[in-house]
């Protein structure tokens, strides 16, 4: 008995160390939106529960800069990272710009101005409430997926100067990139930036100085049909206005100065890489420069565990066009066959054919198409399902509707 309750003991116990504290809608400033109205802007602060001083990650959500972009996609993702031992903040930033032809490149530049500007204000804010959250001030990592990794770039290496040199109009239009937001005024110093699938206008705005002082961490598809994972060989994306994340990684070896590049092969933008895979690299990363042991690194992702957990939400709307549905055998197909535990409801998949059906937790059927070995798509309700095996050849995965952010992770019962 006693054997029972020791077990329960630790049982509990781990788990109370998994969990962690969520405080949303905190306001950080206020700032003119595009449509010239005063709104207030906001984080989600996810952290351990634990007394002890954490770095932190101020992070940015995807989305193309448009207005219907959110940070709440973003909170698994968040969560899993403060979970690795992170003060996180996921900061709601200004979105939105005149989509028109003519002007695209200057709205776009004021949409990343004024991203940069609020990425600094909730930097200023949480450096001054650094107590309230328990935050090692000298450990400050910025991050971003798509978008929020564009702007991340920027608030990292683009300083004012470099902004007044290329579009002067916008200082004296939108104010400066260190002051707008708020009133706090805490120094602070950034010790890494982390893009996820996002990209620079031009890697020569990284100075030598500041490769030195900051180092990247990247991580970048090189099929990203939508920002380029190398300029000069991926001429076909959408952003060709921005260098990927191997023109950066070029920057870097070329000077000497330190970066990890993590990239994957047959994957679209914001896919290729699992929420663990993501924070083991941050966790590894932030250790290795808060040491002084920052070492340059290239690695392909040959495992291709691909999760769709958070997604720049333009693509969970707007479903990639580069899924293309491929053949698999009847044998490939039979290996998913089963049923799955799910979050507590059992979900039975079975052989249709060329294809997956699976019966999902509310009772309804899909159609599961392959677009890899191990990730399928239903079109019509907008799931993605993926497979993985582990080590033991125990197989589990998630299905997420994207269109809902609604995910559910799953295993193998029989």
């Amino acid at each position: 008995m006693k054997g029972l309750i020791w077990l329960i003991c630790i049982f509990l116990y781990s788990i109370g160390i998994a969990q962690t504290v969520t405080e949303k809608n905190i306001v950080y400033g206020k700032a003119t939106n595009w449509h010239g109205q005063l709104s207030e802007l906001k984080l989600d602060i996810v952290y351990p529960p634990k007394s002890t001083k954490l770095p932190l990650i101020v992070y940015l959500h995807g989305g193309g800069f448009m207005e219907s972009s959110s940070k709440d996609p973003s909170y698994p993702f968040c969560d899993r990272l403060a979970k690795s031992g992170f003060v996180v903040a996921n900061v709601e930033y200004r979105t939105g710009f005149e989509q028109s032809f003519q002007n695209y490149q200057t709205e776009i530049s004021k949409a990343v101005y004024r991203a940069q500007q609020d990425e600094m204000a909730a930097i200023r804010f949480l450096v001054h409430s650094a107590d309230n959250y328990n935050i090692d001030t000298s450990l400050i990592f910025i991050a971003g997926e798509s978008a929020g990794g564009v702007a991340s770039l920027f608030s990292a290496y683009v300083s004012q100067e470099d902004w007044d040199q290329a579009a002067m109009k916008l200082h004296s239009a939108l104010g400066s990139v260190n002051d707008s937001g708020n009133e706090y005024s805490d120094r602070f110093t950034i010790k890494g930036v982390i893009s996820l699938w996002g990209g620079i206008s031009d890697t020569s705005l990284i100075s030598l100085y500041d490769m030195q002082k900051i180092p990247a961490l990247l991580f970048h598809s090189i099929d990203d049909a939508e920002i380029p994972f190398e300029k000069s060989s991926h001429k076909e994306t959408k952003q060709q206005l921005l260098l990927g994340s191997m023109d950066i990684a070029h920057r870097f070896r070329n000077n000497s100065s330190c970066y990890q590049l993590y990239f994957v092969k047959k994957a679209g933008h914001s896919y290729g890489f699992s929420s663990d895979y993501i924070s083991l690299a941050v966790k590894n990363f932030v250790q290795a420069v808060h040491e002084g042991k920052c070492k340059n690194l290239e690695i392909e992702n040959k495992e291709r565990n691909i999760s769709i957990s958070f997604v720049d939400s333009d693509e969970a709307l707007f479903p990639n066009e580069d899924d293309k549905v491929i053949k698999l055998t009847n044998g490939d197909l039979q290996r998913f066959a089963g049923k799955y535990d799910a979050n507590g409801a059992v979900i039975t998949i079975t052989v249709e054919g060329d294809h997956l059906k699976a019966q999902d937790p509310e009772s309804a059927s899909f159609d599961l198409y392959p677009v890899s070995e191990n990730i399928f798509l239903e079109k019509s309700h907008n799931y993605r399902v993926e497979f993985v095996k582990d080590p033991n050849d125990k197989v589990t995965g998630q299905i997420v509707r994207l269109t809902k952010f609604k995910s559910y992770n799953f295993k193998k019962i029989e």
